[in-house]
């Protein structure tokens, strides 16, 4: 093993007579499996975690050419103010403790890209934290921080952000100023709006704010030209902002559950969009302009008021699944039929009496939910798809099954096909 030195291989000495073990050299570290790395003649990577720690030996303070320190799945409640005399370190992970506050002299760590506090119970942010001048990656998920410090914005290398499962009301004015930021996770917090700064992050590309309280979004939010996939599930959303049609390389927009009547124009405008949630919200009706959604291939329509489908449905020939269920449909548009590679299709829930001519012309059709409409007969014409492999009927009326209607399903099932009715 590598010789170091002297003052690192007595610090070294006194952490493990205060630990009461005794670190392995390794020449890597592992997950979660204390070990030390040397280079230079000086322990550069220290792995302290999952080994009890209720505080930290105050000899870790001398280990000044610590570049990484993994001090998570501890019980660490508190972190020394000498945390900020490790001015050498970039990685620090301190996940799965109980730390309910942080030291300001954590600002001290000028060489800090990535800091992982995930899982503990933080219920602030010190001012200084803002500090931070060179962190990239901050992970904060499952605390119980209600705000971020005022400058915030002032992380203008984070890359990546962390803040779910929280109890955050609001982000800061500031926030805007993240400008380097690409992906954000806030899903699962009590925010009621978003700060008007939020257009300013021209460099974001995955936004997931589902599971919030949000019921509008800011004017400028279609600024946001580089964001590829945007989360919005289950929020109290009412409306839009005009301008969607910005967010040009958009290709996942999930608005489950929401309270959408008539989303605007620019929606449907989204060209590079692949997959539209828009389930369980209150649409009576779809324009035509749906059909503008040229890259679209997944479309989830489930749960809402819908009563019939624009003919501009027949345009999205890039889609491949489709749920329609928990509406009022009782027929299709025929150039339904056009959607040759749709191979999954959910109608179960509506008012169909049978089983519409369109879906038997897809050639790509892999799978069929028809179950609980009115469907009194089934077509022959269904054992003749090439590509079925399941069909759902049930608990519609077609019990008990007519001679005829029973050759079908035997054929389908003959063929392969499973077949529930």
């Amino acid at each position: 093993m590598s010789r170091f030195a002297a003052r690192d291989e007595h610090a070294l000495q006194a952490i493990e007579t205060a630990l009461g073990k005794t670190i392995p050299q390794v020449m890597m570290i592992h997950a979660n499996s204390p070990g030390y790395v040397v280079r230079g003649e000086r322990i550069t990577h220290l792995c302290l975690a999952n080994i009890g720690l209720h505080t930290l030996p105050g000899e870790l303070a001398q280990l000044d050419a610590l570049e990484f320190l993994d001090l998570g799945m501890n019980d660490l409640e508190i972190l020394p103010e000498w945390i900020g005399n490790l001015s050498s370190l970039l990685v620090l992970h301190l996940c799965n403790n109980q730390l309910t506050s942080l030291p300001p002299s954590i600002s001290a760590l000028q060489a800090l890209t990535r800091l992982d506090l995930r899982n503990n119970k933080l219920k602030s942010l010190p001012d200084a934290f803002c500090k931070l001048s060179a962190l990239q990656g901050l992970y904060l998920f499952q605390n119980q921080l209600q705000q971020l410090p005022p400058k915030f914005g002032q992380l203008q290398n984070l890359s990546i952000l962390d803040l779910e499962n929280n109890s955050l009301r609001e982000l800061p004015d500031d926030f805007g100023g993240c400008g380097a930021l690409r992906k954000l996770w806030c899903a699962h917090n009590d925010l009621t709006r978003l700060p008007e700064s939020i257009d300013q992050l021209s460099s974001l590309e995955e936004l997931y704010l589902n599971d919030n309280q949000l019921k509008s979004l800011p004017a400028a939010f279609g600024s946001l030209h580089a964001l590829r996939i945007l989360d919005l599930r289950r929020n109290q959303l009412e409306a839009l902002p005009e301008n969607l049609s910005g967010l040009s390389s958009l290709q996942e927009l999930n608005l489950w559950h929401n309270r959408l009547t008539n989303p605007p124009i620019a929606l449907w405008g989204l060209d590079t969009l692949r997959v539209l949630n828009l389930r369980a919200n209150a649409l009576q009706s779809l324009p035509e302009d749906m059909g503008r959604l040229i890259a679209l291939e997944k479309l989830y329509l489930d749960g809402n008021q819908i009563s019939a489908l624009p003919a501009s449905i027949g345009r999205l020939i890039t889609l491949k699944a489709l749920k329609l269920s928990l509406n009022q449909l009782h027929t299709l548009p025929a150039n339904l039929a056009d959607l040759q590679s749709l191979e999954t299709l959910w109608l179960q829930d509506n008012q169909f009496t049978s089983i519409p001519d369109c879906i038997l012309n897809l050639p790509s059709l892999t799978f069929l939910d028809i179950s609980r409409n009115q469907l009194t007969h089934i077509s022959e014409r269904i054992g003749k798809m090439p590509s079925l492999k399941e069909l759902r009927m049930e608990r519609n009326h077609l019990l008990p099954l007519s001679n005829t209607q029973e050759i079908i399903v035997h054929d389908l099932l003959q063929g392969g096909c499973l077949v529930s009715y």
